[in-house]
């Protein structure tokens, strides 16, 4: 019987050390996850401010000279109006790695406007 009880007694403490692991485990991937969950948080908030600054400071016929500087052209960019031509413009310039120069140019061109960094 007390054999019985020291087998619990240590079970229930082994039991314990390995809660606390566990514990241990889940703040530090959380501690991990964190940093990313905010950079992709900023990441998202930035490229819809960026968006609509594109969108309000370009016109339809400024955006097309635009995409000519970059090389993009203006009639193979999805979508049927401004705003669907802006967002295009943004989405095949992250694709394409582009954003540099697209955010170098709208930059020069009204340098204004605080333009948010965007990857």
């Amino acid at each position: 019987m007390a054999r019985m009880g020291a087998l619990a007694r240590s079970f229930a403490a082994r039991l314990t050390a390995a809660e606390r692991a566990i514990e241990g485990i889940i703040e530090w991937q959380d501690a991990i996850a964190s940093p990313r969950k905010k950079r992709d948080t900023n990441r998202l908030d930035n490229r819809l401010i960026f968006h609509g600054l594109l969108h309000d400071h370009f016109d339809a016929e400024e955006l097309k000279t635009l995409c000519f500087d970059l090389g993009v052209v203006y009639d193979d960019l999805g979508g049927d109006g401004h705003d669907d031509r802006v967002r295009e413009l943004i989405l095949r310039c992250m694709r394409d790695e582009c954003m540099g120069r697209l955010l170098w140019r709208v930059r020069q061109l009204r340098p204004a406007v605080d333009w948010p960094e965007i990857t």
